[in-house]
C-alpha cells in the first residue's frame, strides 16, 4: 500500500459544526429551527454556486457523509498539467474561491442567527399580544 496520499479533488470544507450551539430556541420548535436552518442552507448553496462562476467554475456541489464540502466543477486535470501550472492553478483559481466561500459561511451563519433570534422574539411575544387582541374583543385563530 503506498504511503502517499490519493488526491480526489479540490473542496472547500463548509460544514457547520456548531448549527444551532447553545442558542437559546425557546418557544421554537425543533421543526420550527430546522426550517430556518434549511431555508438558510438553501441560500448559502445557491450563493455558493455564483460564487464559483465567478471564478470561471461551471458550478458547485456539496459532498461528503453530512454535505459538509462544497466541490467546484470542473476540476483541474491534474495529471495533464506541470507543477507550476497547478500551483498557479491553486493561488488564481481555487484559493480565492476557498477564501470567498469561506466569508460567505460566516455571513450565512450570522444571518440565521439573527432570523433565529427574531423568530425566538415573536413567538416570545405572541401569547401577549394574542391577550392583548383578545382583550380589545378581536378573536384569534391558530
Amino acid at each position: 500500500m503506498s504511503e502517499q496520499p490519493t488526491h480526489h479533488g479540490y473542496a472547500v470544507n463548509v460544514k457547520d459544526r456548531t448549527l444551532y450551539g447553545d442558542v437559546d430556541t425557546g418557544p421554537l420548535t425543533d421543526d420550527q429551527v430546522q426550517a430556518i436552518y434549511d431555508n438558510h442552507a438553501e441560500d448559502f448553496w445557491h450563493l455558493a454556486g455564483e460564487v464559483a462562476r465567478e471564478y470561471g467554475f461551471r458550478d458547485i456541489y456539496s459532498e461528503g457523509r453530512m454535505g459538509g464540502w462544497a466541490v467546484p466543477v470542473p476540476q483541474p486535470a491534474t495529471d495533464d498539467m506541470w507543477p507550476a501550472e497547478l500551483e498557479a492553478w491553486v493561488r488564481d483559481r481555487f484559493r480565492p474561491l476557498e477564501r470567498d466561500l469561506l466569508e460567505l459561511v460566516a455571513g450565512v451563519r450570522a444571518d440565521f442567527l439573527s432570523d433565529l433570534a427574531d423568530a425566538v422574539a415573536r413567538a416570545k411575544a405572541e401569547p401577549a399580544e394574542r391577550a392583548e387582541w383578545e382583550a380589545r374583543g378581536v378573536q384569534t385563530v391558530d
